[in-house]
């Protein structure tokens, strides 16, 4: 995490930008779609280019999805998920695939394509300064290129684009959606930043280690990760050797197991009688330690999320953000669509500007 926390400044930037953006709204009371611009400082700020390569694509700025690359992902979504599932068809599948996805197979070349450009620019660069992912990837390629090579620099960079910026958003949709539903809630945990602020123990934007120090900001949070966790689908583990015991069943080396995040966050034997319900209070009382060990929204182990780190600093950052200085008043239920993560739309809110 602690490398991560160099990104910071980058993070406050395009959080700002967001708050701005949406304070416009707030004067003439447009109608909103937070998904959308949850979406566009996602792939502006978390991943794309703000932490990754010092520099916005743009989404922001222009307030739309820049070449629908985010859509072309998404249209992918669903193949991935056939593809991790069915293994052995992904190589004549995928040719048929990118024949028939046409523009949008293009919209994701040209992502990838935009992502070399900025890595061989960066390679020419005898002294680089900027202090981003990039950079990080880079100077790990310089001291062992046998190990880290090009090759691992492109996969490592495009892999934030794929794996981080749609997962940060989602949470932070969710997180607003819940709090929205449930206004008892939300002035609790506005309580407690109007508290810090007023006493000076919280800055404007609010760091990282501030943010840990709020302990209801935390298991709001928490909380909304476990009722909307981003996957829906299992990370599937291999059984090692010897074969393992999983709740008094037996599997043999070699079995494929896993269990749905949704499922798992249900349960009443962990989380109490009340597992649909938005209660971030549950991560106050009872046995946390069996809770945290069936929370599990971006999977455990070494193959857990490679964005992990840094979805956790913006979202613990941006979330005490939006809360201190905007309200929204819901206009509409939101869409949800499964494409291995469980999409929302069509969140429509008119925005009120507070502080």
């Amino acid at each position: 995490m602690s490398s991560i926390l160099t990104f910071e400044l980058l993070i406050d930037e395009y959080g700002e930008l967001l708050i701005e953006k949406l304070k416009d709204f707030a004067g003439p009371g447009e109608t909103v779609d937070l998904t959308h611009w949850f979406t566009c400082w996602a792939f502006d700020s978390v991943v794309l280019t703000g932490d990754t390569f010092s520099q916005r694509f743009g989404f922001l700025d222009n307030g739309e999805d820049i070449g629908g690359i985010c859509e072309s992902l998404r249209q992918r979504m669903p193949y991935a998920a056939f593809a991790c599932v069915y293994p052995e068809l992904h190589p004549t599948l995928f040719k048929i695939v990118n024949w028939l996805a046409g523009t949008a197979t293009g919209k994701v070349d040209y992502t990838i394509a935009y992502t070399t450009e900025r890595i061989a620019e960066r390679m020419e660069e005898e002294k680089p300064d900027k202090k981003d992912m990039l950079a990080q990837f880079i100077a790990g390629q310089r001291s062992d290129p046998t190990t880290f090579t090009d090759w691992d620099v492109l996969i490592r960079a495009f892999g934030n684009i794929v794996a981080g910026a749609d997962t940060t958003w989602i949470t932070l949709t969710a997180i607003i959606y819940y709090l929205r539903k449930n206004r008892r809630c939300l002035d609790k945990l506005r309580r407690e930043i109007d508290e810090l602020a007023n006493t000076g123990s919280i800055s404007n934007p609010v760091s990282f280690y501030e943010s840990q120090r709020m302990p209801y900001c935390q298991v709001v949070i928490k909380e909304g990760q476990r009722m909307y966790p981003g996957t829906e689908l299992p990370l599937f583990r291999v059984v090692p050797r010897g074969g393992a015991m999983i709740s008094g069943t037996y599997f043999p080396e070699g079995a494929v197991v896993g269990i749905n995040n949704w499922v798992a966050h249900c349960n009443k034997d962990v989380f109490g009688p009340d597992p649909d319900a938005f209660r971030p209070e549950r991560w106050l009382e009872g046995d946390t330690t069996a809770m945290s060990r069936y929370y599990i929204p971006f999977g455990v182990g070494p193959r857990a999320c490679q964005g992990l780190n840094v979805a956790l600093m913006e979202i613990s950052k941006f979330v005490p953000q939006l809360v201190r200085h905007l309200d929204f008043d819901m206009l509409s239920e939101w869409k949800t669509t499964s494409r291995w993560l469980m999409f929302q739309s069509n969140l429509n809110v008119k925005v009120r500007f507070r502080v």
